[in-house]
C-alpha cells in the first residue's frame, strides 16, 4: 500500500499539467506564425521601393473596424508610402502629435490613441540621423503589427504596441522648424501641466530642483557623479568624466543620449552656461493627464525663467520640456513611483532646430 502511495504522488509531482502542456503548445504556435510572418515581410522588403509602393494615409494604417490600435488587414506585410514626421523608432502623424502622446502619458494605457506607429530598421534609422533630429517627409516601408513578434526584446514593441513600419526609405528633410504652442486654448485643448499646488512633494520637488541647477552650475566632477547618480547612471561606465573631459567637442560624444550631460558640464554657449540659471524666477508643474490615479508615478517638471519674465510662455506640456536658445526658460523633469523612488531624467541637449512659438487661439 505505501509503495502504491508513493508511485501516485511521484506520478502527480512529474506528470506535466494540464495547463502546461496548452501553454508550451501555444508558444510553439506563436513561434510559428511569428516566422512565418517575418518570411512573408523579407519577401515584400526585398521589392519594396517608392516607385511600388501603395500610397495611404496615416489613418489607413490603423483598423478602422476596431477601437485598439490595431493594423489595418487591408495593409499588413504590405509595401505603403505615408507622410509623417519620422522621429527615432517612431512615425508622428504631424507635430501636434507630440502633445497628443504627452497627454497619455504611456501610450500602451489609451490604444485608441492613434498619433503614432513605430519604425523598425536600426542600420536605415541610423542613416537619416534620426537619434539627432525629426524627419518630415514620406515614409516607404512594409506595414507589420507588433503582436505578430515572439518575444520582442529592445526596440518599439518591447514598450508599445500596434502598427509599426519596417522602413526602406524616408524622401524629405530633417525638420527645420518646431511649432510650440501656448496660450489658454492650447493648454486646454493640448497641454497636459498644471500648476503644482502645496503638497507632501513640493518641498522635495523644489529642493532637487534647486539641488540639480546647483550640481550643473559648479561643473564639478563630484556634481557630475550626482546627476549621473539620480538619473540612474551611476554604473554607466561609458559616462565616465575623463572620458568627458578627454573630448575635444561634442562631435567626440558619439552617442546622442549624452550630449546633454556634455552640454552641461562642458558646453560654453547653451542654457546650462547662462547668467541666470540661479536667479531666475523658478515654477513647478505636475503632470495631470493621465490622471495621476491612472498611471503608475507622478511625474514633475521644474523650470527656471533664463529672461526677464516668462508669463505666459511657460510650457504647456512636458513635450515642450526642449532646450533650445529659442525659449525663455530651461525645464528638467523628475519622476517618483508608488514606492517613493526618484528619478531625474538627464540633462538634455539643445535641439538641432528652431523653434517658432504660437499662441493658439480658441474659437471666438
Amino acid at each position: 500500500m505505501l509503495r502504491f502511495i508513493i508511485s501516485l504522488a511521484l506520478f502527480i509531482c512529474f506528470s506535466p499539467l494540464p495547463s502546461q502542456a496548452e501553454e508550451k503548445i501555444d508558444w510553439e504556435a506563436k513561434q510559428r506564425a511569428a516566422d512565418i510572418h517575418q518570411k512573408l515581410i523579407q519577401t515584400q522588403l526585398s521589392a519594396c521601393a517608392p516607385s511600388t509602393a501603395t500610397q495611404v494615409t496615416f489613418d489607413d494604417l490603423f483598423d478602422a473596424n476596431s477601437e485598439s490600435k490595431a493594423v489595418n488587414p487591408n495593409y499588413t506585410t504590405k509595401c505603403v508610402t505615408v507622410e509623417g514626421l519620422a522621429h527615432w523608432r517612431m512615425l508622428m502623424r504631424d507635430e501636434k502629435s507630440r502633445y497628443a502622446y504627452a497627454r497619455k502619458g504611456d501610450s500602451l494605457l489609451d490604444q485608441s490613441l492613434r498619433e503614432h506607429i513605430g519604425i523598425i530598421g536600426h542600420e536605415t534609422m541610423l542613416s537619416y540621423e534620426l537619434s539627432d533630429a525629426p524627419y518630415q517627409g514620406t515614409v516607404t516601408g512594409v506595414l507589420s503589427d507588433c503582436d505578430t513578434l515572439f518575444l520582442p526584446m529592445g526596440g518599439y514593441c518591447h514598450y508599445q504596441g500596434g502598427p509599426f513600419l519596417y522602413i526602406v526609405e524616408i524622401k524629405g528633410e530633417p525638420l527645420k522648424t518646431h511649432t510650440r504652442l501656448t496660450g489658454e486654448w492650447a493648454q486646454w485643448r493640448y497641454g497636459n501641466l498644471g500648476a503644482l499646488d502645496m503638497s507632501s512633494d513640493t518641498a522635495h520637488v523644489e529642493a532637487y530642483f534647486d539641488t540639480w541647477l546647483n550640481l550643473i552650475a559648479g561643473r564639478m566632477k563630484t556634481g557630475f557623479e550626482t546627476v549621473k547618480a539620480i538619473s540612474g547612471q551611476a554604473d554607466n561606465d561609458y559616462m565616465k568624466w575623463d572620458t568627458f573631459v578627454a573630448a575635444n567637442s561634442l562631435d567626440d560624444i558619439k552617442a546622442s543620449y549624452y550630449h546633454g550631460l556634455y552640454q552641461a558640464f562642458f558646453g560654453t554657449d547653451t542654457h546650462y552656461q547662462h547668467p541666470n540659471l540661479l536667479t531666475g524666477q523658478r515654477r513647478y508643474f505636475v503632470r495631470t493627464t493621465p490622471k495621476p490615479k491612472d498611471y503608475t508615478e507622478m511625474v514633475y517638471l521644474s523650470c527656471v525663467c533664463l529672461e526677464d519674465n516668462c508669463e505666459g510662455r511657460w510650457p504647456i506640456s512636458t513635450a515642450d520640456s526642449l532646450v533650445s536658445s529659442d525659449l525663455p526658460y530651461l525645464c528638467h523633469q523628475h519622476r517618483v513611483n508608488k514606492d517613493n523612488e526618484w528619478r531625474a531624467a538627464l540633462p538634455q541637449a539643445d535641439v538641432p532646430f528652431r523653434i517658432n512659438t504660437v499662441e493658439l487661439k480658441g474659437p471666438s
